[in-house]
């Protein structure tokens, strides 16, 4: 009989087999990835959302220059119309990000009294730029001064 009660004992306490360890670890090893995948789509979406911070930031600096600009001159000053690059963020040892940014400046058909100067209908600023993923963005601020 003692013999019976140790194959009983064997039996109960049997160990994983090498298919068992192998899949476990796949699993382990596509968790892992899908894990990692993860956190970079994660980094590039904060980082992107900091360009289009930074790029809101600017055009609202831009508007308000314009503004200023416009109260004390009577007028918008030519040198912040038109299209140029703009350096959205520095290299800094990675890739820097160039933008695109365009100023436009549209005027009513009513006149200021005290300074004969048109009014302005629109100003606008745009930025557009592509990050290093391939999306491109675009910040656009229009206004009426």
């Amino acid at each position: 009989m003692a013999g019976k009660s140790d194959k009983l004992k064997c039996r109960g306490q049997r160990g994983l087999t090498l298919i068992e360890v192998m899949v476990g670890l796949v699993v382990i090893g596509i968790s892992i990835l899908a894990m990692y995948i993860m956190f970079i789509n994660g980094r590039e979406m904060i980082t992107e959302q900091y360009h289009r911070r930074l790029a809101l930031e600017k055009a609202r600096e831009l508007m308000e220059d314009m503004q200023y600009s416009s109260q004390k001159l009577g007028k918008v000053p030519e040198s912040f119309r038109g299209t140029r690059e703009d350096i959205l963020v520095p290299g800094n040892g990675r890739e820097e990000i160039v933008a695109e940014r365009t100023v436009s400046v549209e005027y009513s058909l009513q006149i200021d009294t005290k300074t004969g100067q048109p009014y302005y209908s629109k100003v606008g600023v745009v930025y557009e730029w592509e990050e290093l993923s391939g999306r491109e963005y675009r910040i656009e601020l229009r206004s009426a001064f």
